[in-house]
């Protein structure tokens, strides 16, 4: 891995930044491949440093036809589209010894999808990044049966959260991050749909291990 240093805009190469041996103290890695071919992905930094990486950089290789990005964390100072792929990057802050995780997913204001029908999200997924339970907050104007399931990104549900008539109000739906057979999920990035009628509300949630 290549660790530059970044100053007002400029790279500063004056101190190397020891990563360690195999990478141990400082190392950067992507939770899928960073081909060019996905339009979301996630990475993490990991610096087991005494001393905080104030700029590090996350480069980013995205589908091109879904852009433009955003993060969840850090700032997305640049983004270059060459034919099918954008390179975008992503500027954070790695706080000495920590995992610092960055999702960038296409930019779709909120992220979170409310209905004319009256259901709408009062909280989004949280914690995001979850690593022990995730729950989101939705409202309902009326009494209405709501369906809560999680699925991956390629689209396969995780786990379904149970069917049930809700009434009218602010309701919590916890997720304890299993799958449908008890077994912990893999880090990565998983969507919340919770249904009722024709209404539908999405959530993105990425679990950290």
């Amino acid at each position: 891995m290549r660790v530059v240093r970044v100053s007002e805009g400029a790279i500063d190469p004056s101190e190397p930044i020891d990563t360690g041996s195999a990478g141990t103290l400082l190392r950067r890695s992507y939770e899928y491949a960073n081909d060019g071919t996905r339009s979301e992905n996630a990475a993490t930094i990991v610096n087991n440093q005494p001393e905080d990486l104030e700029s590090a950089v996350f480069k980013f290789r995205m589908d091109a036809d879904h852009v433009p990005y955003e993060v969840d964390a850090g700032e997305l100072f640049q983004t270059v589209v060459e034919g099918s792929v954008a390179t975008c990057y992503v500027r954070v802050v790695a706080p000495s010894y920590s995992i610092t995780p960055v999702v960038i997913t296409p930019q779709q204001g909120s992220g979170i999808e409310d209905t004319p029908k009256g259901l709408s999200m009062v909280r989004p997924s949280h914690p995001n990044p979850a690593g022990g339970e995730a729950r989101v907050l939705f409202s309902l104007p009326r009494e209405a049966p709501v369906l809560v399931e999680i699925f991956d990104v390629s689209g396969r549900r995780v786990r379904n959260l149970g069917a049930e008539l809700r009434s009218p109000g602010t309701h919590s739906v916890s997720w304890d991050l299993r799958d449908e057979r008890g077994s912990f999920v893999a880090s990565g990035i998983y969507l919340w749909r919770i249904a009722s009628g024709e209404a539908v509300l999405q959530s993105k949630c990425a679990v950290l291990r």
